[in-house]
């Protein structure tokens, strides 16, 4: 008997990928303010992969999702 509890699956879809080297939340703010002014709505609702193969530091992720919250609030996402 086999345990599905757990299923990966591949699949097709789009979602946007931060590549950034600095990681830093205020640096982070500043950049996806200034890329959402241009653009607002752009991460409405979509998936989003940070890529840490370049990164410097060790990003806290609990920061940068704290962050992405805080814009989705001021209606920038």
């Amino acid at each position: 008997m086999s345990d599905h509890s757990f299923e990966l699956k591949g699949s097709l879809f789009p979602l946007s990928v931060l590549y950034c080297q600095d990681f830093s939340v205020t640096e982070l703010r500043a950049q996806l303010q200034q890329k959402l002014a241009q653009a607002p709505g752009f991460f409405h609702q979509a998936p989003v992969v940070i890529n840490v193969e370049t990164a410097t530091s060790i990003p806290d992720f609990v920061a940068i999702k704290q962050l992405f919250v805080e814009l989705q609030r001021q209606d920038f996402l």
